[in-house]
């Protein structure tokens, strides 16, 4: 709920809502407030008539529209025109809403606070991001703005300054203050001397190689936020729920036998519990830095004016490689490096599809690129490392579908454009590298699963839609083009996983619900068209991986099951008896990753997301120990690219998103 003025609303109890109603009072009512609330600067009372906008839906899909129309709302500017010599009531009455000037649209989660002329070549912008972190699947994420676009009509930008939000200090020279009191000396003796009889790690050396602190597979090392080198090396089989934020000062903890320390997957400093980093539960060993290397680069911009007068400016930038963050590492084997770049695509790409075609190629299409949703489409020839691009779709999408028909054309479903779920779908022809039209489905959809069954037909069930989260299914005929409706999965669910089991069946995996993130499962019957629920995952997961190994059982890895827990956990599905079993955990807690299965059996995952951070890590599941195994790492970090297992049995890996949030045109081949 919002409001237009100093009003309020609130849901106290289910099933009801409370509104606090603001009025001026034109006359004193003898209820204590002594005098009429009347604005009497123009001569006469002020009557506000205040609006409630009240919008009723879920948590996870309300975001965008409270934050959009309450800007809307809010921060619209009211403009008048008047004589100067005006009575207030001869313009009070004409009020015109004014909508932006700027020559260019900002992203939508992108608000300008402030545009001011300093002088006569100086301004003072101010630009604010008003989606919090994880509010909105596509909208709470960094955004890239052009500035020089917003200046094009006035001519070159000569020098960018990046200043405090009170724009009175350059952000490079903005210090941290450190404030000392006379408890100071005293908390830095008790934490040396705790520090003493618990098991510590150097965090820096830890974090940037990746390297367990400790023998036992099940500790970790986290720094402490009085010292962010130092760490201690504890157990990490523990609920954030179980632990206690740290004191306001992020240092000390009201708790006794605490430490304050940094665990990303907590989202909060928290104190934990000196008796869980004991160094007979976590046996230390040696992790030492090794000696790194700052690289500056010179970037040089060359831009126009109106008077067409060329002007070469120089940006220098300093390169630096962010720490990732793992969990359990109970695998400290590694093997060698088998990445190497590839060509590059001729569009970036992320949230695309990527289909190998029975020719031995790669088709790659829609996605988004930074700036818009994409109708286009190429070709990968592994032969050559080269990409070609081919016919554009007929309409543009994201989060979508590709699924590779048993005729060799790949039908393209669903997917996101212009503000809303799609129902069309449309084949690729590889014979003549064109497009076209098929049936619409029933539902329009995105972020949903299609696969493709024994009888030929493509079963495509849930993802979100217009009105919120499916559970329906539909079947598409190849032979007819036409989409049929099938029975309705038991759970409506979307970012989740579905696999095409030997024995024909789907079996579909956790996923984001109307009521949380799930751990359900359940399995489609093709010969019946019915779904039956089947053993629950030992771990609710959301935008995780899944893989039918050559033995038959399903392998789910990864994801996150709230807001701020990563997971590495996996866990094995058994066909046989409908049941689940855990299974090693991965070096690395990783969600928005690709899992692919090589020709020797073994799982590669590639990337991902972990703590607000991408990853370039990869690893490999041997379903003959049930371990993880690192392996090289990518040469760019990625999250939602794709992962294509090629005839020769190399791994393509194309675009994602960078920690800047930024998609790439980069292809890797391992």
């Amino acid at each position: 709920m919002f409001i237009d003025r100093s009003e309020g609303g609130a849901s106290l109890f289910d099933g009801s809502v409370e509104l606090m109603i603001h009025r001026r009072l034109l006359y004193d009512d003898n209820l204590g407030v002594g005098e009429s609330l009347n604005e009497s600067a123009f001569g006469q009372g002020l009557v506000i008539r205040g609006k409630h906008f009240l919008n009723i839906d879920l948590p996870q899909t309300s975001a965008f529209y409270h934050r959009i129309h309450s800007q809307a709302l809010f921060m619209s500017p009211l403009v008048t025109y008047a004589l100067i010599n005006s009575s207030y009531m001869n313009y009070s009455s004409l009020y015109h809403e004014t909508w932006s000037a700027l020559i260019n649209t900002l992203p939508s989660n992108i608000h300008l606070l402030t545009l001011d002329r300093l002088n006569e070549k100086q301004y003072l912008i101010r630009l604010e991001h008003y989606f919090e972190l994880n509010e909105d699947e596509k909208y709470s994420y960094p955004s890239k703005i052009d500035i020089q676009s917003i200046f094009k009509s006035i001519g070159t930008i000569d020098k960018i300054l990046e200043l405090t939000l009170d724009a009175n200090l350059e952000l490079s020279q903005m210090n941290r203050l450190h404030w000392l009191t006379d408890n100071d000396e005293l908390l830095s003796q008790t934490i040396i001397s705790t520090i003493n009889s618990t098991a510590t790690c150097n965090f820096t050396a830890c974090n940037s190689q990746r390297i367990s602190c400790s023998s036992n597979v099940d500790c970790d090392c986290f720094s402490l936020t009085s010292n962010s080198n130092i760490g201690i090396c504890a157990s990490t089989i523990f609920s954030c729920s179980s632990f206690v934020r740290c004191n306001m000062d992020n240092v000390t903890c009201s708790t006794e036998s605490t430490l304050c320390i940094n665990i990303i997957r907590c989202g909060q400093p928290i104190c934990y519990p000196l008796a869980m980093a004991n160094k007979q539960i976590c046996p230390p060993k040696t992790v030492t830095m090794p000696t790194t290397t700052t690289t500056k680069s010179t970037t040089k911009i060359t831009t126009t004016t109106q008077k067409s007068t060329t002007i070469t400016k120089k940006l220098t930038t300093i390169t630096t490689q962010k720490p990732t963050t793992t969990t359990k590492i109970p695998t400290t084997t590694s093997t060698s490096t088998g990445w190497f770049f590839t060509g590059n695509m001729n569009n970036v790409r992320s949230f695309h599809t990527a289909s190998v075609l029975s020719n031995g190629k790669v088709l790659v299409a829609g996605g988004y690129s930074n700036n818009d949703i994409l109708d286009s489409a190429e070709l990968y020839d592994p032969s050559t490392g080269t990409w070609t691009t081919t016919s554009n779709m007929n309409n543009a999408r994201r989060d979508h579908t590709a699924s590779l028909l048993s005729n060799g054309k790949v039908l393209v479903t669903g997917g996101y454009s212009s503000g809303s779920a799609l129902n069309s779908a449309e084949l690729y022809d590889p014979s003549t590298g064109t497009w076209t039209t098929t049936g619409n489905m029933a539902n329009a959809r995105e972020y949903h699963t299609a696969s493709v069954l024994s009888n030929g037909n493509v079963l495509v069930t849930g993802g979100v839609g217009n009105t919120g989260y499916l559970n329906s299914a539909e079947l598409y005929d190849p032979s007819t083009g036409i989409w049929t409706p099938t029975g309705n999965m038991n759970n409506a669910r979307y970012r989740y996983t579905s696999s095409v089991l030997s024995n024909g069946k789907v079996l579909v995996t956790g996923g984001l619900g109307i009521n949380g993130i799930l751990n359900s499962a359940e399995l489609y019957d093709p010969s019946t068209g019915t779904w039956t629920a089947t053993g629950y995952m030992n771990n609710a997961r959301f935008t995780h991986a899944a893989s039918v190994l050559s033995n038959g059982k399903v392998l789910a890895i990864g994801g996150f099951y709230n807001i701020y827990d990563y997971l590495n956990s996996a866990e094995l599905y058994d066909p046989s008896t409908g049941t689940w079993t855990a299974t090693g955990y991965m070096n690395n807690a990783r969600n928005y990753h690709t899992a692919s299965l090589l020709s020797n059996g073994k799982v590669l995952v590639t990337g991902g997301w972990t703590g607000n951070i991408a990853l370039n890590s990869a690893e490999l599941y041997d379903p003959s120990t049930g371990t993880w195994t690192i392996t090289g790492s990518m040469n760019n970090v990625r999250r939602d690219h794709t992962a294509s297992v090629l005839s020769n049995g190399r791994v393509l890996v194309t675009g994602g998103l960078d920690n800047s949030d930024i998609a790439s045109t980069s292809a890797e081949l391992y």
